[in-house]
């Protein structure tokens, strides 16, 4: 991410290029090595032939520290980019659909007891130079690198910016939230996990959550 600095801030507005709109192909930036490497199962999920589906299954563990709560209720004002709440045993949905747009629309529903269910949305699409960006809400992106380790899929953020208008605000680093990891773990019998960590340089972890999902579609 560019952040030739200002003098004032450290770093500038630059204008965006114009968004990619074919959707972006997990096994290209995977590289044929790593995406050979994954489970079958992994890779029928993200082939770039698989533009809608839909998962069931909980969420083990949602938790948050104290900063990550804060963060997480102050979100609901711009459309609950995170869970405002924490919990163990939550039910979870988890639909995949195109966006209309060229992207890929990815949203969880949190079923807590006590609230109504708690929708978590953003969208994958291709960034300009064709790297995978998450359009959160509020014109809010995280720039994601994505690859293969010890069999499973690993998605980290390198950044984050604001996208308002043709311009391209970059975030500095040291802002929350920090770096944002999800892994896809296969664990045959078609259930899969999805743990996602959330980490700042300063505060620590700030977000954690971990549940097991199959298809809608297969009976485990």
């Amino acid at each position: 991410m560019t952040t030739a600095g200002s003098a004032a801030a450290g770093w500038t507005v630059r204008p965006a290029a114009r968004p990619a709109t074919g959707h972006f192909s997990v096994r290209g930036a995977v590289g044929e090595g790593g995406w050979l490497r994954l489970p079958p199962a992994v890779r029928a999920r993200f082939a770039d032939s698989v533009a809608c589906a839909e998962y069931l299954g909980s969420f083990e563990i949602v938790r948050a520290s104290r900063a990550g709560r804060l963060l997480g209720q102050l979100c609901r004002v711009i459309g609950t980019p995170v869970t405002p709440w924490v919990g163990a045993g939550v039910p979870a949905t988890v639909h995949v659909r195109p966006d209309g747009c060229g992207g890929i629309l990815w949203e969880r529903l949190y079923y807590f007891p006590g609230h109504r269910a708690c929708r978590v949305t953003s969208t994958k699409c291709a960034g300009d130079a064709g790297e995978l960006i998450e359009r959160l809400p509020c014109g809010l992106r995280m720039s994601l690198e994505v690859y293969e380790s010890g069999g499973a899929l690993h998605f980290r953020s390198t950044g984050y910016h604001l996208r308002l208008g043709p311009w391209r605000v970059p975030i500095p680093a040291f802002l929350p939230p920090g770096t944002t990891h999800v892994e896809h773990h296969d664990e045959g019998g078609g259930w899969f996990r999805f743990t996602m960590t959330v980490s700042h340089a300063l505060l620590g972890e700030v977000f954690y959550q971990t549940g097991r999902f199959h298809a809608a579609s297969e009976s485990p």
